[in-house]
């Protein structure tokens, strides 16, 4: 009983002899909504789906919502079971310190890490933070609370998770003013995610100009971006560079020298088609990939081919590109493995109807 959770040990009292004849634990857990429709929400971290009339969720409570669920068991059996469902708390600052998975420390404030583990593994839309480390300190977090202990965190500020590839550039020479045929990118995140994104006037180049014309994005580069998808605010973090010389340092994880950090994501086109003849538009039968760059062992080519990279205020890389001619060896790339543990069948989402399943992963 002795746990770092928070969770609420209550006692019943005989009054005829002021003696304790119960004692039972409410048990709380945090979770994310991964899915909703009329009269159902999906909930991971092994919740599943529930009926909203038949137990006590928030009102417009919504895909990617963090939520606290508290289940309370019926003697007679676990199908007369009452879910109560909850918006988790959040607080926002600056990571100061941490201590493994026992504490974390923003603006000041020192917080206990929900059973001193790991932290919730998938948020809808987001990029999640299981764990804080070094490159953790200085940064700008969300983190979501379950009966005042930390249960899930998301960086806000820049961070290796928030970068995005430009896999194509709509082949059209408008600008991201125009009403019709408007500059569209394709764009993948840190984890496979492709998006379709239309550049808002407030997108910037690298060089922290104006990015409003075809000509102003390529495939390649390594952008940012916020607001919505087709309104968003796009800024180029790195240009890439079809003649840029690269070596890759298999043994200290370097490329020219530059080292990169923990979680440093790399961006990899990985079918030999050179990047370079399709700067401004599509590459046919392009294969993108990410994975962990410390974890790579060699790279199937070496010179002179398309490349950049994104380095932090320490000068280590936090997210990278490169073409190159095949996928590189002794790499762990970004999926994730796990068990369907239910069917929840057809879902609307955001107009669109999908197939619903419930899947266990290791985290």
């Amino acid at each position: 009983l002795h746990a770092y959770n928070g969770d609420t040990i209550k006692a019943i009292v005989n009054p005829d002899t002021n003696k304790i004849d119960t004692v039972y634990i409410t048990t709380s857990k945090i979770a994310a909504v991964t899915a909703k429709n009329a009269t159902k929400i999906t909930m991971n971290n092994n919740v599943g789906t529930i009926t909203v009339a038949d137990h006590e969720v928030y009102e417009d409570v919504k895909k990617g919502d963090v939520v606290v669920v508290t289940t309370l068991y019926d003697a007679v059996g676990e199908d007369l079971s009452y879910t109560i469902v909850e918006k988790a708390e959040s607080v926002t600052g600056t990571v100061k310190a941490y201590d493994g998975v026992k504490t974390v420390t923003v603006d000041g404030t020192k917080y206990n890490i929900q059973n001193r583990q790991a932290l919730l593994g998938a948020i809808p839309e987001e990029t999640v933070t299981t764990a804080f480390n070094d490159d953790c300190i200085g940064e700008e977090f969300e983190l979501f609370l379950v009966n005042g202990y930390v249960g899930a965190a998301v960086q806000t500020s820049q961070a290796a998770s928030n970068y995005s590839l430009v896999t194509a550039v709509r082949n059209t020479n408008n600008s991201s003013s125009a009403v019709f045929d408007a500059l569209q990118l394709q764009v993948m995140d840190s984890e496979g995610k492709k998006t379709i994104i239309s550049p808002n006037d407030d997108s910037k180049k690298a060089d922290g100009t104006a990015a409003t014309k075809q000509n102003d994005f390529k495939v390649g580069d390594i952008v940012v971006w916020s607001g919505k998808a087709d309104d968003a605010t796009v800024t180029v973090k790195a240009a890439v560079s079809t003649a840029a010389n690269y070596t890759y340092n298999s043994k200290t994880k370097s490329i020219n020298g530059a080292v990169a950090a923990a979680n440093c994501v790399l961006f990899a086109e990985t079918s030999n088609n050179a990047v370079a003849n399709a700067q401004n538009g599509e590459l046919a039968g392009a294969k993108y990939n990410t994975y962990d760059l410390r974890t790579l062992g060699t790279t199937p080519s070496t010179g002179t081919v398309p490349t950049t990279y994104v380095t932090n205020s320490d000068g280590k890389i936090v997210a990278a590109f490169m073409d190159l001619a095949s996928k590189p060896s002794g790499s762990k790339d970004a999926t994730v493995y796990g068990v369907v543990s239910a069917a929840g069948g057809r879902v609307e989402i955001d107009g669109s109807y999908y197939y619903n399943f419930t899947v266990d992963s290791n985290d």
